[in-house]
C-alpha cells in the first residue's frame, strides 16, 4: 500500500520534532546546493529531450505504417 503525502501530516510531524526538541537542523554546503540545481535542471533537459525523440519516433512510425 503507498503512503499518503500530504502537507497537513508534514505539518504534524515537524511541530511534533520542533515542539519535542529532536529536530535537527540541516545544513548543505553551497557546493553542494549548486551541485544538486545543476543536476535538476540537466534531468528536467533530458527528459524534454526523451519526450521530443519519443515524439519523433511515433511520427515515424506513424509515417511508415500510411
Amino acid at each position: 500500500m503507498k503512503k499518503v503525502k500530504n502537507d497537513s501530516i508534514d505539518n504534524y510531524v515537524i511541530a511534533e520534532l520542533i515542539s519535542t526538541g529532536k529536530y535537527k537542523k540541516s545544513h548543505i554546503s553551497s557546493g553542494d546546493y549548486h551541485s544538486l540545481k545543476v543536476l535538476g535542471r540537466l534531468k528536467r533537459s533530458l527528459d524534454d529531450k526523451i519526450k521530443t525523440v519519443k515524439k519523433e519516433i511515433s511520427t515515424v512510425i506513424a509515417t511508415v505504417n500510411n
